[in-house]
């Protein structure tokens, strides 16, 4: 076979092109490889993987065994040995670097772990153009779109009647200076579940069976879903981070979206995962530091307020609680007039025939307005039945020319920061029966209702693990007097506009005296519904219908079950000070007979400085015939 002339100088040519090409490819993998060997002896030279800001990039922590990362998640890690081995997960991730991948590629490290990438470049001086590196990453271009200048730690108020948010939620949105912030982006930390709450929910969230995800979302869909849904109060903390601060927090954020880790419900939850966010963009802050058994949402705000990182504070208030500042500035008439127009049961117009003050024509059109929206959100109405009856109060309040701007703002009340802190330890002495004794309690979260209200709603209450111990002067010898390992109240008073269903719910072991000289702890469980209402000349009232049973060998086969009333009024005549009256009536069966259990208590509780305070008590109780009167006086430690 014969070759055409000049056929043969072409594929050798060709044949010379491709060897002189492929040895440029193996000098520059080989100089790629020299170039990262000096980049990990220089790593190692400067122990970078002992490096804090390494370590919190993988969310590391200290165990019996060495270190090991909080991010569960496979992925998150290049090296196999990353979730427990830094140094290697850093050797990896340079080597990776020097690959010849696809740039653009999803998983290329550039491109999944940004933050990480961006300080080793920072620490080595790395020279990107020596590796195999893209010149833009997705996450430079989710910057440029965000274009975030500053952040907001926000923290939605805390909702006992939807027990999976009792202690409130916190998240971060990302401000721009040229965007509205209900129009930014935000992040936010949570463990997925299926079914809602339930008592999986409860063992699971303890043992780490679910699931946590750091999720990425705009702002306004979260201030709907907790404030004109979800009903509760939203506190917005803007963080005194600059904008270079604020790209890190992204970058970092970018490398956790999709990211698994076992949610706990007191230690790795929504609250303490942010810290890693915050520390990210200021290490010297160090919020993941340090060791406590549980963290909730308030401590989270607390300690950034605490470190000065707080520019300003701003307050965004509930439907409810709009609603509740309307009915409280209007008339009963007014607040009725209102009430029916938002029922369409009297047209919008009637408020101006009937009310001659602009402002409160304001008030109560407003009033109308918000509540029927309130029943429209609720699903109590359809949309058709919603549109009827609210456009015409629309086009009824656009005619009214002259109305103070201010009429219809909540006043801001005080910021939950605040309010005391939620460990407590008391010290006090008493006089019960024949015989004075000294007490020592001990709390480790969260809220008495007999607590400083600042803060709080004056109905809440949220304990756990609450305990007191009593040293006799009689017997000189110290005993357990109670133990409550839950005990939750929700007093949520009624008006014209909501009717919400107050209730109590309380487990533990509690000292029952049925002589002069015997007593003896009995294990006790107990649940009430009922309803409550706002007195202005006394406060908050209420009456429950409780549901109790009680075990212990003082009764014949053990237990009891017993029922009834229990009522009290929860006051704060002054800012200071606190007064909780209370009182319940239970009958008791066991076996062939009945044991009947009444009880009446007042506690006050003075507020000296935010973190402590003198709590006096005075207690009478009746139990299957024998009395008990006692009193006793407090200082309150928070902490």
């Amino acid at each position: 076979m014969k070759m055409g002339n000049g056929v043969l100088p072409r594929c050798v040519s060709l044949l010379l092109f491709c060897l002189f090409a492929f040895c440029a490819v193996v000098r520059a993998q080989t100089n790629n490889a020299d170039y990262v060997g000096s980049l990990i002896e220089a790593a190692d030279r400067l122990a970078l993987d002992r490096h804090p800001y390494w370590r919190l990039l993988l969310h590391c922590q200290r165990d019996l065994f060495g270190v090991e990362s909080r991010v569960d998640d496979p992925s998150f890690f290049v090296d196999p040995d990353g979730k427990r081995d830094p140094r290697a997960e850093l050797h990896t991730i340079l080597r990776s670097l020097a690959e010849r991948t696809d740039t653009d590629a999803q998983d290329h490290p550039a491109q999944k772990f940004p933050a990480r990438v961006d300080w080793l470049r920072e620490q080595l001086n790395i020279d990107m153009s020596r590796l195999h590196v893209p010149a833009r990453t997705k996450c430079d271009e989710l910057l440029d779109q965000m274009r975030p200048v500053s952040a907001t730690l926000v923290f939605p108020a805390c909702h006992l009647n939807n027990p999976a948010s009792m202690f409130g939620h916190t998240l971060i949105v990302f401000d721009s200076q040229d965007r509205n912030r209900l129009l930014s982006q935000s992040v936010s930390y949570a463990g997925q579940t299926e079914g809602g709450f339930s008592p999986f929910f409860i063992i699971g969230s303890f043992i780490g069976s679910f699931p946590g995800y750091y999720g990425i979302m705009p702002y306004y869909d979260k201030v709907e879903m907790y404030r004109d849904i979800g009903y509760r109060d939203i506190w917005e903390y803007e963080l005194d981070l600059t904008p270079e601060e604020v790209r890190r927090m992204v970058r970092h954020t970018w490398e956790l979206q999709t990211m698994r880790s076992d949610y706990y419900f007191f230690t790795e939850n929504c609250a303490f995962n942010l810290y890693f966010l915050m520390d990210a963009a200021r290490p010297s802050l160090r919020l993941a530091g340090g060791y406590r058994p549980w963290v909730t949402p308030i401590d989270v705000v607390k300690k950034v307020c605490d470190r000065g990182l707080v520019r300003r504070s701003e307050f965004r208030p509930s439907k409810v609680s709009t609603l509740q500042f309307l009915c409280a500035q209007l008339k009963g008439p007014e607040r009725d007039l209102a009430h029916a127009v938002a029922l369409g049961d009297r047209t919008p117009d009637a408020i101006p025939a009937q009310i001659t003050d602009p402002d409160r024509q304001v008030m109560a059109l407003d009033l109308a307005s918000q509540f029927a929206q309130y029943r429209y959100t609720s699903k109590i109405v359809t949309p058709e039945e919603y549109r009827r009856v609210f456009l015409p109060i629309l086009r009824e309040r656009s005619r009214i020319k002259k109305a103070s701007e201010t009429v219809c703002r909540v006043p801001d009340p005080v910021r939950p920061d605040k309010g005391h802190d939620g460990n407590r330890l008391a010290l006090g002495a008493g006089h019960e029966g024949h015989d004075d004794f000294v007490a020592v309690r001990y709390r480790p979260a969260y809220h008495s209702i007999a607590d400083s209200g600042a803060g709080f709603d004056p109905g809440f209450q949220m304990e756990f693990l609450d305990a007191e111990v009593r040293r006799d002067t009689g017997s000189d010898q110290w005993s357990l007097e109670r133990i409550d390992v839950v005990d939750i109240v929700s007093i949520a008073p009624c008006d014209r506009f909501f009717k919400p269903k107050s209730w109590q719910v309380s487990a533990g072991l509690a000292r029952r005296r049925t002589g002069e000289d015997t007593d003896q702890l009995v294990g006790q469980g107990l649940v009430g519904f009922g309803y409550s209402a706002r007195c202005r000349a006394v406060g908050l009232a209420y009456v429950l219908f409780d549901a109790r049973a009680e075990t212990g060998n003082i009764y014949r086969d053990n237990y009891a079950i017993g029922a009834g009333p229990s009522a009290g009024i929860v006051a704060d005549p002054f800012p200071w000070w606190k007064l909780v009256l209370q009182g319940n009536c239970a009958w008791f069966v066991d076996r062939d007979r009945d044991l009947v259990s009444r009880n009446l208590s007042l506690r006050q509780n003075i507020t000296v400085t935010r973190n402590n305070s003198i709590g006096l008590e005075l207690w009478h109780g009746t139990r299957d015939g024998y009395e008990s009167n006692g009193g006793a006086a407090f200082w309150n430690v928070c902490f």
